[in-house]
């Protein structure tokens, strides 16, 4: 009893003495107790420093994160309104380094008792030091099996808003991860606002390190599926991520990824794609540089090739802009090619419409011997509702050029009309006018359902001169049986169509006032009826073609009043040029 008492004595003494030499009192004594009773105080000293790590290191075996899971699920109720079910056991570790081990845990949506997220573990550690400096430093995160349900409600809320920490609150902190992985994980997007549903599954992600103004690099693998869109995709990402919170800048440099699978009415697609991105998210700007894409696929019988390129593309909240666009795409099946390359100078897009002043295009079909050369300049709109896009080209010129062992040569016409195209009613409609020679042909074409087309067609023309335009010998290949005549194209189409010609030469023959009626159904192809005015008389009559293996071609005609004599020195004129070089555009 007596070592204590000089031990508290002694202590007493130093602790005086300290507050004498620093404080604004002598405490009287003070040094008298402390020569004294020195001994006994450096002794009680050493002991209590002794006591104090045994004390924590008993704590800390005796701590069990377990025992307040009760609190922290009602911490977590009365901020969120969330209810929070901690189903395994939490682990916690305190040397080397603070660690947590989360176990099996789940989170509700807001007050609600459906689940919004959930995870089967998250295994994280953090520096002690730098944690006493305010800054988080961790060894490496890992998290397995992150299952997510996010919704974006009609209002454009989200049901995770309330769940974000604003930079204000983060500001203070410095982040400084080494590594990040997460695995066996998934996200189901649900748009109500769009009407649109994306689930992400399999999910796979690793990073470097992660810390402010240090570049990091991320790879990214995922399954990507959309009912609705009908896309089921593989998805592989690779980047190098840098961002600054100071400045709110996240950038992803040299991004690059690949994509396999269906999407929409591509089978077997495959996809490679590469940019740049720069973003500002407080700010709601995005700058993507160098965007390149390339992909391959299968659009019915069809081979699918395309490749996108756009330097500079700029988004500011709901804006985009772009300083150019390249797009070259490629559509073939057997002896059918279709290219066609579009340039635009500039573009911009707001309120999902899409503008621009200047589409350049040119396109080439070809099919067999035969080929349709075009080169396009509009203004194009384009309402990029997800439901229910739509296009338009307006005011277009077009420059026409075929070719087929038919025609005499190449032939060209120049073409003004508009174009419009509604996919969510299953619609479109092309109006245009060509001037070709003397002849000037106006034309209505309207296609209803894209799955099952069904067209209607309507063309008017002042004249047309076909011995002008068809090879000499057009009429003999048409009716020599060892020419091929494919009717492949009539099996799956329908159409309805007028034909009206004001004056028509063919085969030496002049006829007026042509009109028929062509009707295409179940394989069929019907011109009925068929009349004209010639050499004093008229015309009338049909033609029909069945799609069969062998086609059956079958023409009725029936003439009265014809003037024979004339109509037979009509035929027995020698062939002259009356109109220069076939395909002189008027």
């Amino acid at each position: 009893m007596k070592a204590v008492k000089f031990a508290l004595l002694g202590l007493a003494g130093v602790i005086g003495m300290l507050v004498s030499m620093f404080g604004p009192v002598k405490i009287p004594f003070a040094e008298a107790l402390a020569k004294t009773y020195y001994r006994y105080a450096l002794g009680a000293l050493l002991i209590i420093l002794l006591l104090i790590p045994v004390a924590v290191g008993l704590f800390l075996l005796a701590f069990d994160a377990n025992n307040f899971k009760s609190e922290i699920i009602q911490f977590v109720k009365e901020r969120t309104q969330r209810d929070l079910v901690l189903q395994g056991d939490i682990k916690v570790t305190f040397f080397p380094k603070l660690g947590l081990d989360s176990g099996k845990l789940s989170l509700s949506q807001r007050n609600s008792a459906r689940e919004f997220a959930s995870i089967s573990n998250a295994r994280l550690y953090i520096a002690w030091l730098p944690l006493l400096k305010r800054q988080l430093v961790f060894d490496h995160v890992v998290i397995d099996g992150i299952h997510a349900n996010v919704i974006r409600l009609k209002d454009g809320s989200t049901n995770f808003d309330d769940l974000l920490i604003s930079d204000e609150h983060l500001a203070p902190l410095t982040f400084d991860i080494d590594s990040v992985r997460i695995t066996d994980s998934s996200i189901n997007w649900q748009d109500e606002l769009e009407e649109q549903r994306v689930s992400l599954h399999d999910l796979k992600l690793d990073t470097g390190r992660l810390a402010d103004a240090t570049p990091s690099n991320l790879t990214a693998n995922f399954r990507l599926d959309s009912e609705k869109a009908h896309i089921s995709t593989k998805v592989q990402l690779k980047s190098r991520l840098f961002f600054d919170r100071k400045t709110g800048r996240y950038e992803f440099a040299d991004l690059e990824g690949k994509l396999e699978g269906d999407a929409g009415p591509v089978d077997h697609l495959a996809v490679d794609f590469r940019a740049s991105l720069d973003s500002y998210p407080a700010q709601r700007t995005l700058t993507t540089e160098e965007l390149v894409i390339s992909a391959t696929g299968k659009y019915g019988q069809r081979d699918l090739a395309f490749h996108l390129a756009i330097p500079v593309l700029k988004i500011s909240s709901n804006t985009y802009s772009g300083s150019q666009l390249a797009l070259d795409a490629n559509l073939s099946h057997s002896n059918e090619i279709s290219t066609v390359t579009l340039l635009l100078p500039a573009f911009e897009a707001a309120n999902r419409i899409f503008n621009t002043e200047q589409l350049n295009a040119e396109f080439d079909f070809k099919r067999g011997e035969g080929s349709l050369h075009g080169v396009l300049n509009s203004p194009l709109s384009i309402n990029l509702e997800p439901a229910a896009p739509k296009i338009k080209l307006g005011d277009f010129t077009l420059v026409l050029t075929g070719n087929h062992p038919l025609l005499s040569g190449e032939i060209t016409a120049n073409t003004t009309g508009n174009l419009q195209l509604d996919y969510g009613a299953q619609n479109a409609k092309l109006s245009l006018v060509a001037k070709l020679d003397q002849s000037r042909i106006m034309a209505n074409l309207a296609l209803n359902d894209f799955l099952h087309p069904a067209y209607s067609v309507e063309v008017n023309a002042n004249r047309l001169d076909l011995d002008h335009y068809l090879a000499s010998d057009w009429s003999a290949h048409i009716l020599n049986d060892s020419m091929t005549f494919d009717s492949a194209g009539l099996k799956d189409m329908m159409l309805h169509g007028t034909l009206r010609v004001g004056e028509l030469k063919a085969d030496k023959f002049k006829l007026s006032k042509l009109a028929a009626d062509i009707k295409i159904d179940k394989a069929m192809l019907t011109i009925s009826p068929l009349t004209a005015h010639l050499y004093g008389g008229a015309l009338t009559g049909s033609v029909s073609v069945t799609a069969n293996e062998t086609p059956v071609i079958s023409v009725k005609q029936n003439l009265r009043g014809v003037q024979m004599g004339a109509l037979l020195a009509d035929k027995d004129k020698p062939d002259t040029d009356d109109g220069g070089a076939p395909g002189t555009a008027g």
